[in-house]
């Protein structure tokens, strides 16, 4: 199945100015954009159907049918197992918000629009709708995006110069370099993502995840 994330008007206009020059879908909150939350889940390519001038520049993928999912929405086993089975012509909606639904290709324009019959969701939604709930809901998705990134894998060893607080988990991916630095991991893990510089000095706190390529300056703090 090929699945198509789409950015509603509402909220796309509630994440201005952020949403301005990339889709909804393109927002971070923990470790991945919402859009590589859904490839992670779906061990698969996805793509964003979005505002004309943006999508020049993040096509989109169509198949003959095409399951849509607001765009907003984050990325959760059992919503996918709610997804999975609508059959075409069938939405998916929770509290009159639309979720997902199954159809032929449509335009940016036509997903605003469309109609089909509705299928009520009983779980619970979660997303990015505001936005205030990018910061308000880090925490919790750093901790979660944790869990996928790191499952079945080992990092890399810590250096001994670095001094480690608490018991959840660090996780060094590789060409991490970092020597006499402080991670308190008493609150939530902290994760390093590849060829990261860590200075000496740095006092950092969890949950943390700092990406691929980032550059942290000698005696900086995170809390």
């Amino acid at each position: 199945m090929n699945f198509i994330l789409v950015d509603f008007v509402n909220i796309k206009n509630n994440l201005l100015p952020l949403t301005y020059f990339r889709p909804v879908a393109g927002i971070r909150c923990g470790i991945f954009t919402l859009q590589e939350k859904w490839e992670y889940l779906l061990q698969q390519p996805v793509s964003c159907l979005t505002e004309n001038y943006l999508q020049e520049k993040f096509p989109v993928h169509y198949e003959s049918v095409n399951t849509y999912i607001n765009a907003a929405v984050f990325a959760d086993e059992k919503l996918l197992q709610a997804i999975d089975n609508l059959k075409t012509g069938e939405v998916l909606k929770k509290d009159e918000s639309v979720i997902a639904f199954k159809a032929e290709v449509l335009n940016w324009q036509q997903a605003q629009e469309y109609k089909a019959k509705p299928v009520e969701y009983t779980g619970q939604v979660d997303g990015i709708f505001a936005p205030y709930d990018i910061f308000q809901k880090n925490k919790e998705q750093i901790q979660k995006d944790f869990q996928w990134i790191t499952q079945n894998r080992t990092g890399e060893s810590i250096s001994p110069t670095n001094t480690v607080i608490g018991d959840y988990p660090v996780f060094l991916e590789k060409g991490v370099k970092m020597e006499a630095c402080i991670i308190n991991a008493e609150e939530g893990p902290v994760y390093f993502g590849k060829n990261v510089v860590i200075l000496e000095g740095t006092m950092m706190r969890g949950p943390l995840a700092i990406l691929d390529h980032a550059v942290i300056k000698m005696g900086a703090k995170r809390t």
